[in-house]
């Protein structure tokens, strides 16, 4: 009983945490968000402005799509399902990519570089940022 209601208890408190409160989740289905509630919103911020500060920046002061365009390049793993994603030609993506590339100046062939992206992705998510 003490092992389910740790388990119980860590579930409320991470939706809770990401305002996810009408959710159901078991424990196993909580993964990465389950880790990261175990971290202070400061070192998450800071996680992800480490990782994306460059294209936000860019999205921001041009009005740009970058960060979206990598969510969908990230989540898909595949550049034509990406632009399918987004309703572009396939060389708008490219192009898209290549200015993340050059604007972040990241590898993103490096498999640590695409997980450590999806994270900083992930809390932006679930902070709402």
């Amino acid at each position: 009983i003490a092992g389910a209601l740790r388990e119980v208890t860590a579930v409320m408190e991470s939706l809770a945490r990401f305002k996810r409160w009408g959710q159901v989740v078991a424990v196993p289905e909580l993964g990465l968000t389950g880790l990261l509630a175990a971290v202070t919103d400061e070192r998450l911020v800071d996680y992800s402005h480490r990782h994306l500060g460059p294209l936000i920046e860019h999205d921001t002061t041009s009005k740009g799509n970058l960060v979206a365009t990598l969510r969908a390049y990230l989540e898909t793993g595949e550049q034509q399902q990406a632009a399918q994603r987004l309703r572009v030609h396939p060389n708008t993506l490219r192009y898209r990519l290549d200015r993340i590339r050059e604007i972040s100046g990241l590898d993103l062939e490096d498999p640590e570089t695409r997980l450590n992206l999806a994270v900083a992705l992930r809390v932006q998510a679930l902070l709402g940022m």
